[in-house]
């Protein structure tokens, strides 16, 4: 009779450890959490670019965990600010989230200046990083989801000197401003054009007559204005000065033309394709408002994270490699085409035209 009764006691004491250890796993399952960190300018100069940004990547990270996100583990996200999109601040940002969140996964940068400060501490602290804005690879541990300003500006003189055969060229000395000044200028004049004058002040000036009236002196064709830190106040004083010339652009955001108070009426600049309809339509839906630059990139860039790991072993080495062997990906953006650190992807010729941005039908 003990016998019987030692051998329920122990099937008992059996079957309840089982039922413990299930109820621990679906626990532990259901606790599962994969931390991603964004750096973006959440204050400052450039919130406007921060915020879409952040509501594309939410909108993406709300889809994903509906739709049981990976391997049953929840995504969360640790948002944090790098005001005016400094370098310094990005870096400091940057170190909390690897530092004290242990985050491996990171989305943003979305000025060139904090791309190369930051990028070299990617490789080191085994941290994948997707959507950063730069040109080429600033780390073998980046992949980018942003146009490349190289093969924007090439974009953009082809287009420019098709029309004109002489401009000038108004940036700024931050990184992506001159990058794309340069690449613009060498190959305009390799088509056979010619840049009379090229100024770049420093990005947080607040003065900048004295490099609008030598441009306009110059009488070009046209003027260029690649360069978000300083294009409302370049656009101000050339509208001061009744400049009636052509001025281009690249990747202009409403809050820019809002900020510019009508003065870049006319502009004509290169931008992003639109975004797919069902992305706009949830991001509507979502914020009551139409998306601007750059959510829908950021969107893809959760998306294109996500799908990494998904389709590797989920670590950091295995996300790495699927992104490497990479060479197309459609998304909410367009399609986005990879080749050794350079990002193209599908873009359109943008009028502001009464105080809004409209797609010039029949342009490339």
């Amino acid at each position: 009779m003990r016998q019987g009764y030692l051998t329920l006691l122990i099937g008992v004491l059996f079957c309840l450890t089982v039922v413990h250890s299930q109820q621990s796993f679906a626990e532990r399952k259901s606790d599962c959490r994969i931390s991603f960190g964004a750096v973006l300018p959440l204050s400052g100069e450039g919130a406007d670019w921060g915020r879409n940004t952040q509501q594309g990547i939410d909108l993406a990270i709300a889809e994903e965990n509906a739709a049981g996100g990976v391997r049953g583990c929840m995504l969360k996200m640790i948002y944090e600010d790098s005001p005016s999109a400094r370098p310094d601040s990005a870096l400091r940002a940057y170190r909390k989230l690897v530092s004290s969140d242990g985050v491996k996964f990171v989305l943003g940068f979305l000025n060139q200046d904090e791309a190369q400060a930051v990028g070299p501490l990617f490789t080191r602290d085994g941290v994948l990083v997707v959507s950063t804005y730069t040109t080429g690879k600033v780390s073998e541990n980046m992949t980018s989801v942003v146009m490349d300003p190289l093969a924007e500006a090439v974009q953009l003189a082809d287009y420019v000197f098709a029309r004109h055969k002489s401009v000038a060229i108004l940036a700024s000395d931050s990184a992506w401003d001159h990058t794309f000044a340069v690449a613009f200028s060498q190959h305009f004049e390799k088509l056979g054009g010619k840049v009379l004058v090229t100024e770049e002040p420093s990005f947080s000036t607040t003065e900048v007559q004295p490099y609008v009236l030598r441009a306009v002196k110059s009488k070009p064709q046209a003027i260029v204005l690649p360069t978000y830190y300083l294009f409302a106040a370049y656009q101000r004083e050339l509208s001061r000065l009744q400049y009636s010339g052509v001025r281009y652009s690249a990747e202009v955001d409403q809050g820019l033309i809002d900020t510019s108070a009508g003065a870049a009426e006319g502009t004509i600049y290169l931008g992003y394709a639109q975004p797919s309809p069902d992305f706009s339509k949830a991001y509507q839906l979502k914020y009551q408002v139409m998306p601007d630059i750059p959510a829908a990139n950021f969107y893809d860039g959760v998306k294109l994270l996500v799908k990494s790991l998904r389709e590797s072993d989920g670590s950091v080495a295995g996300a790495k490699s699927y992104l490497a062997k990479l060479k197309e990906y459609k998304g909410a953006s367009g399609t986005l085409r990879f080749d050794d650190g350079i990002t193209v992807l599908d873009t359109a010729m943008y009028l502001v035209k009464d105080g809004k941005s409209e797609v010039m039908a029949g342009e490339p």
